[in-house]
């Protein structure tokens, strides 16, 4: 997205580009220090070869260079490489007044800002991972996707278009893009294998065409969409001016192609490359382009020239809140704004993560115009432009959420004034595109109002959904814990809903066939009644919660299955949204761990509990579990025998639980870490199996009579 800005600065560079800025209109006079090759040169002679009989090695023998190369289908455009021993002063200065040259103009290094992402997952670790329910059923869906309200489209139909993606490349074998990438040429290695060997390129990809409904990973915002995948950044995510070019001429040149994805810029806007983006877009194509992460509002190229060419959309970055994101370049020339923060998508390898900049704004975009196109083939590339524009949500300027900004000269008094992307208005807009009405919701029992109290620790709740197509499932979710899927889809159910003492927002979602969510919120506020007595159940729900420590070797790390190996093994247990009132008298509470092996020996544990109202996460500690404090309870266990691949209840917890729930600090709700110690049995046991099955995770009973 952001061209690398170095301590080297070419004096001749500079006079050459400032003079052009002055007298064309779509560029301003301005000239950051930029790296360049400092051996080669773009040039774009006046006419082509086959009208002239003049070509690149004429003009290059005159100037006492080389050929390096030339662009396919374009001869026009080459790329010269000076003689050892002339300055490059000398030869940009005798290439301009060449009679056979347009432009002659240095070959910049261009690169992405951020080399790596925020966070990096495996495939293993997303299993793991989950959402608010809903649709796509893939459960690490980016925030993204419904900030800019695609849940409320129709999903993306076969049949969708070309989008080209002008990076580091794609990882065309990745489960969420395999069999929709077509291999472009790589221009940085020459050689027709685009694959990425960086990240920047697959994870811009999974953005615009992530598989869906697939249940893994993310989604892309139009997920059957085909890729062009053009790598012209080599493996640190950087590459020249010139293969750049090249990436953007046979994105234009492919008449498949609709929308061209350019995460990624620079500070110079040269004449060679503006004429390649005018020549895309005189192609018919739309060119989706980067802002820049420099937070300002200077010029950034290409997406600055979407203010003077309709078929170029620039897209500034912005966080959940809807505001700046605080790296974004934003300006006058910006022309719509997407999620960049934080954003989750496909990384090579198989791999996941999440990645912020405008890089990332782009693609929504990108995905945005080829829904858009999908059902309206016949759409000129201005016209979507025009249409994501015009329809999207409007952008608070006030200078904290966004700034009220004043162009730089010659613009001044140019402010930024761009909208928010939201594809269902975007959808909404385009002539004969159906709109499906979101599902509605409705409660039946235990009330049809939005609120209702109870005394009882579980509650059933049941209702309705409809819509215009078939309502595919309905979801729930609690505000102080716990989630899952209703039985029932027209006519759904929820059993025996465990509440905490207070108020408990349970929020229900349907989602239809196409993807369309209705919503609906019941406040349920329960009152216990002094005195009665409650079985409450709590399950790990999350791998890191499953984690072990071997003392003797000093380390500690977390699983996906623990196990008792010998003398000095730990195994914590974290069960999060215990609803257990502070000072309940405890009638009884055991644990129960699932066995997949079968003990080679007895087994000895000591039970004991961490020391704190609301336990922290065994992935974010301060202290290791054997440095935890602990309860001054603990009870032991000599274990028989358990049965394999069942669960088997350990030993009576009571007075650990006790007396975590009489502290001070204790509410409904905390979390409680739970330890079991091996004493020293030298035995053998699986004790969960987490690998796709968290139904097989350690499960906590209490049963307490309520203060």
């Amino acid at each position: 997205m952001k061209m690398n800005t170095r301590s080297i600065r070419l004096a001749v560079l500079a006079a050459f580009i400032i003079g052009m800025f002055w007298t064309l209109p779509c560029f301003v006079p301005i000239c950051p220090a930029a790296q360049d090759d400092t051996e080669t040169v773009i040039v774009k002679l006046r006419k082509t070869p086959v009208l002239t009989g003049v070509d690149g090695h004429q003009v290059a023998g005159r100037r006492g260079a080389r050929l390096e190369k030339q662009i396919p289908n374009h001869p026009e455009v080459v790329l010269l490489k000076k003689s050892r021993g002339m300055s490059m002063e000398a030869f940009l200065s005798g290439l301009k007044v060449d009679g056979d040259v347009l432009h002659a103009e240095a070959n910049l290094i261009m690169s992405i800002p951020n080399p790596t992402p925020d966070r990096v997952f495996s495939a293993d670790e997303v299993k793991s991972l989950s959402t608010a329910q809903g649709l796509p059923s893939d459960p690490s869906l980016s925030w993204g996707f419904e900030d800019i309200n695609a849940n409320l489209v129709t999903a993306c139909p076969d049949g969708s278009p070309l989008v080209a993606v002008i990076d580091t490349g794609i990882d065309y074998n990745h489960p969420e893009l395999a069999g929709r990438v077509v291999k472009g040429h790589d221009f940085h290695n020459g050689d027709d294998d685009p694959l990425d060997d960086h990240g920047h390129g697959t994870h811009v990809s999974g953005i615009i065409a992530a598989s869906a409904n697939n249940s893994i990973g993310s989604a892309g915002v139009c997920s059957k969409a085909r890729l062009l995948a053009i790598k012209v950044l080599d493996s640190d995510g950087s590459g020249s001016m010139y293969n750049v070019l090249q990436g953007i001429y046979a994105a234009a040149d492919n008449p498949e192609v609709r929308v061209i994805n350019i995460s990624l810029g620079g500070a110079i806007g040269t004449s060679v490359f503006h004429d390649a983006i005018d020549y895309a877009v005189a192609k018919g194509k739309l060119v989706v382009a980067a802002a820049g992460n420099s937070n300002d509002n200077y010029p950034f190229f290409p997406a600055f020239w979407a203010h003077c060419t309709n078929g170029v959309l620039a897209v500034a970055a912005n966080g959940q809140d809807g505001c700046k994101a605080s790296f974004s370049n934003y300006g006058f020339w910006v022309s719509v704004s997407a999620p960049g923060v934080g954003i989750f998508s496909t990384l090579p390898n198989n791999s996941y993560g999440s990645w912020s900049g405008t890089s990332m704004a782009a693609p929504f975009v990108s995905g945005a115009a080829a829904r858009m196109i999908a059902d309206n083939p016949a759409m000129q590339a201005n016209e979507v432009a025009s249409i994501i524009k015009n329809n999207g949500n409007t952008n608070l300027f006030n200078n904290s959420c966004w700034l009220v900004d004043s162009a730089p000269y010659p613009y001044e008094g140019r402010t930024s004034s761009f909208e928010h992307l939201d594809l269902s208005l975007a959808m909404s807009a385009v002539s004969g595109t159906p709109r499906v009405s979101a599902p509605v919701v409705e409660l039946v029992s235990p009330t049809n109002e939005t609120s209702y109290s109870t005394t009882s620790p579980e509650l059933s709740v049941a209702g309705l959904a409809s819509g215009d197509t078939q309502i595919a499932t309905v979801t729930w979710t609690n505000s102080r814990g716990g989630s899952g899927t209703a039985v029932g889809t027209d006519s759904w159910s929820i059993e025996n809903l465990l509440l905490y003492e207070g108020t408990n927002v349970i929020t229900i979602v349907a989602v239809d066939s196409l993807g369309n969510q209705g919503t609906c919120v019941l406040t349920i506020d329960y009152v216990p009644v002094s005195g009665s007595t409650v079985t409450a159940s709590f399950q790990i729900s999350a791998k890191q919660d499953d984690a072990y420590e071997i003392v003797l070797g000093g380390g500690n790390s977390y699983t996906q299955g623990s196990s008792y190996i010998g003398k000095g093994r730990m195994v914590g247990y974290r069960f999060q949204g215990v609803s257990v009132p502070k000072g309940a008298v405890i009638v009884s509470a055991k644990l129960s761990q699932f066995c997949k092996e079968y003990p080679t020996k007895a087994i000895s544990l000591l039970y004991s509990a961490e020391a704190a109202g609301n336990a922290a996460s065994f992935t974010n500690v301060k202290y290791t579990l054997s440095k935890r404090p602990r309860t001054k309870a603990a009870v032991s266990e000599q274990a028989g025998a358990w049965v394999k691949g069942q669960f088997n209840t350990g030993a009576d917890l009571r007075d650990i639980v006790q007396e975590i729930v009489n502290r001070s600090d204790w509410q409904p709700g905390n979390a409680l870490n739970i330890y079991a110690n091996d004493q020293g049995s030298q035995s053998y046991r699986m004790v969960t199996q987490f690998d796709g099955k968290p139904a097989q995770a350690a499960k906590l009973e209490v049963v307490y009579k309520l203060p």
